[in-house]
Order: structure tokens, then sequence, then C-alpha cells
């Protein structure tokens, strides 16, 4: 089972999973002008372009939606198909919405069908039941644990990081291990070099390099510099084929604590505001920690390669894209 965004040419098919699901499950309980409210709801182009729909695949059948509005931050449509429902479909769509929302509180305004649903996976009732155009719902928020709301921020470089990302360097250099993400910091002797990436990265590349945005992950609790990702504007031969358009490392003292996924999912964000329809990202077979990132972050696997660029150890790269 994977949860992807559904493309555009998909959309349709969304649309009439919901449409069947909800005449079947939730339409008793509407009146006829209920019932054509929503249809003209799900019908109006305008307001499809709004929305962003997921869909929950198995062997290339759309088995279940989650459509959202506001950057993630509301949810407006959610059916799984009759067949396929009480298989913990619902809950994986939800499970990625939770993860890959940038918000603390998402809501939705629920069916008197689907109250029970909602109060499974957490949320609770913000208002009592309402009417409109026929309608009948239950304002309720689903309201992230403290633990999981975002607890870095990206920004890009300043002056104010410099000791910090010098230390950061040191480790890289001490620990003898790759600089996924960094910009080829272990590689230069100063800050203000660093931060000089056209200029410089132009001249280690030549013809392969691409724009670049390097960002650091910074705590938000204490301002304490966690990682360094950057994301490949574009992809050339060789990042299309071993290096993909992320890279990311956090520092050792702070791994296995969710942070790289925190990361991931903060820099999928900016892409998608820079217009970006879907990213790829790639990883040693032996990496199994960053294919779980990956996939948390609703990464699929396109297939393996040789590694004949000599990035990992395995021998192989795994390339997975993203749906943004």
């Amino acid at each position: 089972m994977e949860v992807q965004k559904i493309d555009a040419f998909e959309i349709d098919k969304a649309v009439n999973l919901i449409w069947e699901t909800f005449l079947q499950f939730e339409a008793p309980d509407y009146s006829p002008e209920g019932v054509k409210s929503f249809q003209e709801f799900i019908e109006n182009k305008d307001i499809l372009l709004e929305i962003e729909f997921f869909g929950a695949y198995e062997n290339g059948e759309l088995k279940g939606v989650i459509a959202t509005r506001n950057d993630r931050k509301h949810i407006c449509c959610f059916f799984v198909k009759a067949q396929f429902q009480g298989q913990g479909i619902g809950r994986k769509l939800w499970e990625y919405l939770k993860d890959s929302s940038p918000h603390n509180i998402i809501t939705v305004n629920s069916s008197p069908y689907a109250v029970p649903v909602y109060h499974k996976l957490g949320f609770t009732d913000i208002d009592t039941e309402q009417l409109k155009d026929g309608i009948k719902y239950t304002p309720m928020k689903y309201e992230k644990a403290k633990k999981f709301r975002n607890r870095l921020k990206l920004i890009e470089p300043t002056k104010e990081y410099e000791e910090q990302v010098m230390a950061y360097r040191e480790i890289i250099i001490k620990n003898d291990e790759g600089a996924d993400g960094c910009a080829a910091l272990e590689e230069t002797e100063s800050y203000d070099e660093w931060l000089d990436f056209e200029n410089r990265l132009k001249k280690k590349y030549g013809k392969g390099y691409t724009p670049s945005t390097v960002c650091l992950a910074v705590r938000i609790s204490d301002n304490r510099l966690i990682g360094i990702i950057d994301f490949r504007h574009d992809l050339t031969d060789f990042l299309i084929k071993y290096g993909g358009n992320i890279g990311y490392s956090v520092l050792p003292s702070e791994r296995e604590k969710g942070y790289a996924k925190e990361m991931l999912r903060l820099m999928l964000n900016r892409c998608r505001e820079m217009g970006k329809d879907k990213v790829l990202i790639t990883c040693d077979r032996g990496n199994i920690a960053s294919a779980k990132t990956i996939i948390a972050n609703g990464g699929v696997l396109e297939n393996e390669v040789p590694d004949e660029a000599a990035l990992g150890k395995s021998g192989v790269i795994q390339r997975y894209w993203i749906r943004l």
C-alpha cells in the first residue's frame, strides 16, 4: 500500500470514488438539498483547483482518498471504497497527511456518519452539529501532541551561525563520514568561502552545476544547529541517476530523534512553494534509516541502480520520487 499525491490527470478517478462512497454511506443522512450541495462542491472545477488530493494505491488501484485545503490544514473529503474499509487504509491516509502537514492543528467538518471515525483518529469537537445548505456537519480539530510539533526551522545560513557551522564541519571531518546536503562544507577552509555557493560550486561541478537552496536546520528551543539540507533545483544527468534533488545530514549526536524526517518535510514544503510538483531523493540501499525517512515523507521507490559513482557502501543506489 502506497500513499501519494494524486496527479491532475487522475483527479476524476478520485472524485468518482468520493461521490460513489458518499452516496453509499453519507447521503442517507442528508436531505436532497444537502446531496445536491455536496455534488456541486465536488464538481466545481474552480474549487477542485484549490484542493490537494492524496490517494492510497495498491497494485495501481485507487482504494481511498483524502483531500485537503489551506496548505493541508483542513480536510474537505476523506473516503475509502466500501470493499476496502476496515483494512487500515483510512488510517494510512490520515497518518500521511498528519506527517506531511506543516500545521499543528488540522480541522475538518465531519459528516454525522464519520464523527466516530474522526474521534478514533484523535479529533475533538469544537462545536455542536451545524446545518448549512442541507449539509449536516460537526466542526472538529486534531491538535498534534507537543512531541510531534515543529521542533526545527529551516533558515538560510547567516553569520550568526558561523561558529556552529564550522564546528559541524570539524565533526564531519573527524568522523570521516559523508556530508550529504552540506554543499561541500568539508572542502572549505572558512565560513565565507562556504557561503559563496554559486561561484565555488560552479568551479567544482562545471557543466554539472545546478543552482540550489542550502538551509540550516535549527532547533527552535535553543537555536542549536541540528543539520544541513540542500535542495538542488534541477536534475542534471548525474543527479537524476545518483544524487537526486535533496541531500541532508544530521549531527551524529542528534540522530535517531526524528530530526531528518522533520527536516525533509520542511524542505518539501519549500519545494512546493517554489512550484515543484515532484522531487527525486536517493540513498544507499544499506542506509535503512534514510530510506525510512524518505518513505515517511511519501517517497515511492522507482528502482535501484548500480552505484557507479561510489557514493555509498552497498554498491546500490535507491531512487525515490515524492509527489508534492
